[in-house]
């Protein structure tokens, strides 16, 4: 065995890091997992060569946020679980991290980390075009990905196989080029048409071709074509409400669809029940609001909406709600929003 130049960092979970980890919504059962059985197993990730554990502690800090994200999602990949700001000092609460300057190589065969592999795409940033590099194979559709473009939604290093992976949503000329045949074969392979989980090595930085708007837009006729033609009236009411919010509009995303016509026609205010189980906050499934106005959009959550309760305001996801009555003039519209909130 010969000693490497590189040092060997081990991130111990702290009791914060603990508490989220014991959270319903996130371990998904009874059983708490104590403090010990997480430090027991905790991750390990290997520097680049340098020579003293200060150096590697300052070539740390620039990947915490990305560490942090890792050690989430190998317990949660539901988002909305974690915390909202998951900074470089957030992550030195919850975790602590010890560095070990003597490794030794047992096998002697190159070494490739996750943050090697976080490193070697770091020219790819979430927002980013790209483009697919030549001979890509999409795995389950045997598809040929060579030059699709999109835009990274997000990006992750996969706790399974230590890579990293964006998530690409095709931009419109992509999307367009798809014939029924391809996306039938993704339908059939349940695998996911507008956009798809890929290693960053399989992709290099192209120039837009589109804009956002546009790409939703295209997406938007092809789910009316594939995907919503199950939901029957509903799912031609929807595509309609879009079309014609984005000929109206073209720079519209469907958000600012949605929000355009709900401005229109809710009538406010009304009387609202909570229809989906909250991880956390005040309101409570089944609880009645009352819904003032909408009070704004964020790209995760969809729209949202200011309602009262108990002379208490709050904001409050659009498609956690939904009106009781159906002879109400708002509860057609609610649950065409709601419709396509769960099947966007």
């Amino acid at each position: 065995m010969e000693s490497i130049n590189r040092f060997a960092v081990v991130i111990h979970p702290l009791r914060p890091f603990m508490e989220w980890v014991n959270r319903p919504a996130v371990r998904g059962t009874d059983e708490l997992i104590p403090l010990e059985a997480l430090q027991e197993d905790a991750t390990v990730i290997l520097t680049p060569e340098m020579d003293t554990t200060d150096a590697a502690l300052n070539w740390l800090k620039s990947y915490k946020p990305q560490l942090f994200e890792m050690e989430l999602e190998s317990w949660c990949t539901d988002r909305s679980t974690w915390p909202e700001k998951r900074t470089a000092r957030l992550f030195d609460e919850w975790f602590d991290l010890e560095v070990h300057t003597m490794v030794f190589d047992a096998v002697g065969e190159p070494i490739h980390t996750a943050l090697q592999e976080a490193q070697e795409g770091g020219n790819i940033q979430p927002g980013d075009n790209v483009r697919v590099r030549s001979g890509v194979i999409e795995p389950e559709t045997g598809a040929d990905l060579s030059g699709w473009e999109g835009r990274v939604m997000e990006m992750a290093i996969d706790p399974d196989s230590g890579v990293l992976v964006a998530w690409v949503e095709w931009d419109s000329p992509t999307l367009q080029q798809l014939t029924p045949g391809l996306i039938q074969r993704f339908i059939n392979a349940d695998s996911d048409w507008v956009g798809q989980a890929m290693e960053v090595r399989d992709l290099q930085v192209a120039q837009p071709r589109d804009t956002l708007a546009q790409t939703e837009q295209a997406r938007t006729d092809l789910l009316a074509r594939y995907t919503w033609t199950d939901l029957g009236l509903q799912g031609k009411r929807i595509y309609r409400i879009l079309k014609d919010a984005f000929k109206a509009n073209p720079k519209f995303t469907c958000l600012d669809a949605w929000e355009s016509y709900l401005n229109a026609k809710l009538s406010f205010p009304f009387m609202a029940r909570v229809v989906v189980e909250q991880d956390c906050g005040p309101l409570n499934l089944d609880m009645e609001v009352e819904v003032r106005e909408l009070s704004g959009i964020e790209p995760d959550n969809g729209l949202f909406a200011l309602v009262q309760r108990g002379g208490r305001s709050f904001v409050f996801p659009l498609s956690d709600l939904a009106v009781d009555d159906p002879a109400a003039p708002n509860f057609q519209l609610l649950e065409d929003y709601g419709m396509w909130y769960e099947n966007k």
